[in-house]
């Protein structure tokens, strides 16, 4: 660990492809790497800046609480951040497939990221929407006490939204086969959602039916209270309702 850490641009250090930082206290930069693919950065309270790296692919962030801003990075197409409380927006990136935000309070929007697949909000408590993404398969969502609906995305497979204050409603996601809501106390309904085979429900009292679910195999239902009958439900497997 140690408590000072200079990076020098060029030199010997010009054919680095990947670079991880651990408690460098006092490193304020990350300087233009050309060959850098990979980089991580863990517990550098100074860091403000990362140089724009061409050919970086890989980028986490954890515990940098001075750095505002993620640069434009044309080949990155993982990107994970930490506990990063000045972080205010991620931009345009246009080979992103995996995108991971924990703990960022003041991030406020997602910008249209053609090729993402995999998003993961977490404690995020400004995010207030969610654009249309359209090759995203996953995506969860927790304690984004701010966020009020789920776009229509065309490719979700897997849902998960937790902690979810005004959540009021889910679209009809047609290729959805996994939805779990935990502690979403304003959604009112599930969807007809035409492939769906898991459904898990924690925690949402206004909840009052289930629709018919042709492919459900599995059924979840967590203090539940208004829930008053469950459909038929053909290729259900395993049910399980407690404080219904």
């Amino acid at each position: 660990n140690l408590n000072m850490c200079i990076i020098c641009d060029g030199g010997d250090l010009s054919q680095l492809t990947t670079l991880r930082i651990d408690n460098c206290s006092l490193l304020t930069n990350i300087p233009l790497l050309p060959n850098l693919t990979g980089l991580t950065c863990f517990d550098c309270p100074l860091l403000t800046n990362i140089s724009l790296l061409p050919n970086l692919t890989a980028l986490r962030i954890d515990n940098c609480s001075l750095l505002t801003n993620i640069p434009l990075l044309p080949n990155l197409t993982k990107l994970e951040c930490y506990i990063c409380p000045l972080l205010t927006n991620i931009p345009l990136l246009p080979n992103l497939t995996g995108l991971t935000c924990y703990n960022c309070p003041l991030l406020t929007n997602i910008p249209l990221l053609p090729n993402l697949t995999e998003l993961t909000y977490y404690n995020c408590p400004l995010l207030t929407n969610i654009p249309v993404l359209p090759n995203l398969t996953g995506l969860t969502c927790d304690n984004c006490s701010l966020l009020t609906n789920i776009p229509l995305l065309p490719n979700l497979t897997g849902l998960t939204c937790l902690n979810c204050l005004l959540l009021t409603n889910i679209p009809l996601l047609p290729n959805l086969t996994c939805l779990r809501c935990y502690n979403c106390p304003l959604l009112t309904n599930i969807p007809v959602l035409p492939n769906l085979t898991r459904l898990r429900c924690y925690n949402c009292p206004l909840l009052t039916n289930i629709p018919v679910l042709p492919n459900l195999t599995k059924l979840e239902c967590y203090n539940y209270p208004l829930l008053t009958n469950i459909p038929v439900l053909p290729n259900l497997t395993r049910l399980e309702c407690f404080d219904c």
